[in-house]
């Protein structure tokens, strides 16, 4: 396989490790990965290429024929972008009528039909799609409308079973835990390229219709001036999300040193640390932002809005302690660190073959299938 001359930023090397075993993944399987072209798309397609277990990778582009000239200059970019980083790409056509009803709807079926036929035929069970928190800030209207709060930026669920039933054909989505304004930013300071959708403007489509159609409507009711001072404030908001995006984007979770002498080899990329004034030192806003993407990355599951609470507090108190989070991981609150620790049977689970249990250095933990139950564990369980 052809390694890519793109030289990458020395964390990209460890990002899809910890991406795919949070979501339960060997970061060697093979995959069938959605490209689109668009910086999502193509910044996870360089993670996977620049990681140091990099898999077995399918590239998928769905073609729908809507755009014309355009889409094919997105398979075309797609098809380069495969061939310099030496990775199988696939071209599927799935032309639909335009001007049938739901075209979002059908858009989104064909491709996952591309999807799942692509793994099937290269006998691959893993699909990525490159899916994160939101789609631009046009969205905020939206989760005004909804009423969402920072849990409604998810979207889809981090996992999904696809194909037919017994199939167990999966498509994850790693890339949950990151805005879009962080992933541009990602892809801006290593000086990467991809594709932009003019159909992001086209108000045939939901999203685009809160645009196109609800600010015309919101003119008409409260005077071109309202509407102006709207405008305003989204500029503002996007200002805001650029600033934002440049102090959370980078933090990630490094390895720990005792992971080499704890645990079975397939797990040591599970969990890490990261230093408690990197977070400490953010404003109040910016230290949840970071802490929900940062629990979601590393455990593939986004924290509830208690839980968020409950940590928050702890950075603001000084306080050292361990926290349970979802799906059996914890975090330890350390005077100087963070520490992300998976569930203890995620720790002995074997690579290939047997692979012996870590040792363990608390005689009542040996065995177990999670940590000890104390007051703030057996509630903190339940959020």
């Amino acid at each position: 396989m052809n390694e890519p001359s793109t030289s990458y930023p020395a964390t990209w090397r460890e990002r899809w490790s910890r991406l795919s075993r949070a979501a339960g993944l060997d970061p060697r399987e093979a995959v069938v990965v959605a490209l689109s072209g668009g910086a999502d798309s193509v910044l996870l397609l360089h993670w996977l290429c620049a990681s140091h277990e990099r898999p077995d990778i399918v590239a998928v582009h769905v073609q729908h024929g809507l755009r014309g000239a355009e889409s094919d200059e997105d398979a075309r970019f797609c098809a380069r972008l495969c061939r310099d980083m030496g990775v199988r790409f696939r071209l599927r056509d799935a032309p639909l009528e335009l001007n049938a009803p739901s075209l979002e709807e059908r858009a989104r079926l064909a491709r996952y039909a591309v999807l799942v036929d692509e793994a099937r035929r290269a006998h691959m069970r893993v699909i990525l799609t490159a899916h994160h928190a939101d789609d631009g800030l046009e969205s905020v209207l939206m989760r005004w409308i909804r009423g969402s709060d920072l849990a409604g930026l998810t979207g889809p669920e981090p996992s999904a079973q696809r194909g037919d039933p017994g199939e167990h054909l999966l498509v994850v989505r790693p890339l949950l835990g990151l805005r879009r304004a962080e992933i541009r930013r990602l892809m801006s300071e290593a000086g990467l390229e991809w594709r932009d959708d003019s159909s992001n403007l086209d108000p045939r489509f939901s999203r685009n219709r809160v645009r196109e159609v609800l600010l015309p409507k919101l003119a008409a009711v409260a005077g071109p001036a309202a509407l102006e001072n709207l405008r305003e404030f989204a500029r503002a908001v996007e200002d805001l999300e650029r600033t934002l995006s440049s102090h959370t984007a980078n933090l990630v979770w490094s390895p720990m040193r005792a992971t080499r002498a704890t645990r079975a080899s397939g797990a040591q990329a599970l969990g890490g640390t990261l230093r408690r004034a990197q977070v400490v030192r953010l404003p109040a806003a910016l230290q949840r932002r970071a802490l929900w993407r940062l629990v979601l990355e590393g455990t593939s599951r986004a924290p509830s809005r208690r839980l968020l609470d409950v940590l928050l507090q702890d950075l603001d108190t000084g306080r050292c302690v361990r926290r349970s989070l979802p799906g059996g991981w914890s975090l330890q609150m350390r005077a100087a660190a963070l520490e992300l620790h998976p569930p203890l049977d995620a720790l002995a689970a074997p690579r290939n073959a047997a692979v012996h249990a870590p040792w363990l250095p608390f005689a009542e933990l040996a065995g177990a299938t999670g940590l000890p139950p104390t007051r703030e564990s057996r509630w903190l369980n339940t959020l």
